[in-house]
């Protein structure tokens, strides 16, 4: 371990002396391009005399800027510079309020902090980007093809039922932006059609998830489910992605999604193995080249934490981050896992302070001396049950060990927490994170990105493995190891 930090630390020293005068170079020309943009708010009856307008600048690295005014003749007034179109969100402490901005513009909001919704209104130059914007928040395409999926069940061909009435909606929107299209400026049009083919490649994906995943209910009803050339033509080009919105967050975003979602379940099937190796070479192949740096990145950001496969986390920092347009993602990458290798095989795990069922506070020192493997999870995650019921053969084998405690740690509300123990009957010891869901510190302190997240702390109360297998019989390995350590 000390032979491969020193490696890295090489390797992130000789590589940022290299972006060194290409990034002073690239920031003094996107800061010479920038221009003024202003907004003013107009709000009643808030609680605090403060707004924060944050602008998200690149979500895919986290990076959001975030300006704050305080009440000045009944308004609150932004301004800053701007090289490009983003979207932002306002925050009064109870309300949020989301936008789209150029460079350039000078926006007016007004809204009643009491009924924002009904209230909400946009004015001034560059106004009519946020008002669309808006109105496809509240659209809602994926609640309303949340609302239909259950009837598609009783449908002969359920498949072409939702992606019909999917496609339906987008349409709509799509009619609405070309209203608008000449109001607003080629980069916004760009950025909203975007937008909405996002959506609908994650909404034509979940389609076919749940229709999928409902097939014996279908079944089991006596119907035969009907599939048309035009389900099979997009089922065909599912994780087809379209190069024309490489620039465009939201569909890089949902890119990541699906892959993610795809592999995961590949795992869970035994078409793959865990290896970051085979899955960094899978995501190479299905990628069009202009989604390949961002969409790794993303993946690599969350392999981070899987510090026991730090090697091939290294090979692919190397491989792939090697052209100067891609020193952003460079960047930050490095950054986040020199920050995480503090989080690593034989360090000590963090503590926590937690509450079980019957509202006793819970601490690692309460499992003292014993092999910790924490789950966690809450009642809307899919994968989360699914790996419940693979792990129960481990949880059966060591019942009897009382050196081994299996940790079930939810971030649902409490009473959503106990209705959910009842209702699934999940075995090990639970705790919750006491109504804090995930801004409790043990989520950050764990490194949790995506649910489940588990960890396995040996009796020492050292972190044995950050990411244990999800192979039954490799996990009983591991924890047969962690209480011979």
């Amino acid at each position: 371990m000390p032979n491969m930090n020193r490696r890295l630390t090489i390797f992130l020293a000789a590589s940022s002396i290299i972006l060194l005068a290409f990034f002073v170079s690239s920031c003094l020309s996107r800061n010479a391009k920038k221009v003024k943009t202003t907004m003013i708010v107009h709000a009643d009856n808030l609680e605090i005399d403060t707004l924060q307008l944050t602008l998200k600048i690149n979500p895919i690295i986290n990076r959001y800027k975030s300006y704050y005014s305080g009440i000045r003749d009944n308004s609150y007034y932004f301004s800053f510079r701007l090289d490009s179109p983003m979207y932002f969100n306002l925050k009064d402490g109870k309300n949020y309020i989301n936008g789209f901005i150029e460079p350039g513009d000078s926006v007016e909001v007004f809204y009643n902090a009491i009924n924002k919704d009904e209230s909400l209104q946009f004015d001034g130059k560059g106004s009519e980007k946020s008002k669309f914007f808006n109105d496809y928040l509240q659209f809602a395409v994926y609640k309303k093809l949340r609302e239909k999926k259950p009837i598609s069940l009783t449908k002969t061909f359920p498949y072409d039922f939702l992606l019909h009435y999917s496609d339906s909606l987008d349409d709509l929107i799509l009619g609405n932006l070309e209203n608008i299209k000449p109001q607003i400026s080629e980069g916004a049009y760009y950025q909203f059609r975007g937008l909405i083919a996002a959506d609908r490649l994650l909404n034509r994906y979940s389609v076919f998830s749940y229709i999928d995943s409902n097939k014996d209910e279908i079944n089991n009803n006596g119907q035969d489910i009907q599939i048309t050339d035009y389900t099979k033509s997009i089922r065909d080009n599912l994780l087809v992605f379209d190069s024309n919105f490489c620039d465009v967050d939201a569909y890089t975003q949902n890119v990541y999604n699906i892959l993610f979602m795809e592999y995961d379940g590949m795992i869970l099937n035994y078409e793959v193995t865990s290896s970051l190796e085979e899955k960094y070479n899978y995501l190479d192949r299905m990628l069009p080249s202009c989604f390949k740096i961002p969409v790794i990145t993303m993946f690599i950001n969350r392999d981070i934490k899987f510090l026991n496969q730090s090697e091939e986390i290294e090979e692919a920092l190397k491989k792939y981050y090697v052209n100067s347009e891609d020193s952003v993602y460079r960047d930050f990458i490095f950054k986040r896992y020199a920050d995480a290798t503090a989080f690593k095989k034989g360090v000590k795990a963090p503590d926590f302070h937690l509450l079980n069922k019957e509202g006793e506070k819970v601490s690692l020192e309460t499992f003292k001396g014993k092999v910790v493997y924490l789950d966690f999870w809450y009642t809307g995650c899919s994968p989360c049950m699914i790996l419940f019921e693979k792990i129960k053969p481990v949880k059966s084998y060591f019942k009897a060990n009382n050196n081994v405690v299996f940790l079930c740690i939810s971030i649902d509300q409490e009473d959503t927490w106990k209705s959910s123990l009842e209702k699934f009957n999940i075995d090990g010891y639970h705790v919750f994170t006491e109504n804090l869901r995930g801004r409790h510190p043990v989520i950050k302190d764990y490194h949790v990105g995506s649910f489940p997240t588990t960890c396995l702390i040996d009796g020492d109360g050292n972190i044995f493995s950050a990411s244990p297998s999800r192979d039954p019989d490799k996990l009983k390995m591991q924890i047969e190891d962690a209480l011979s350590h």
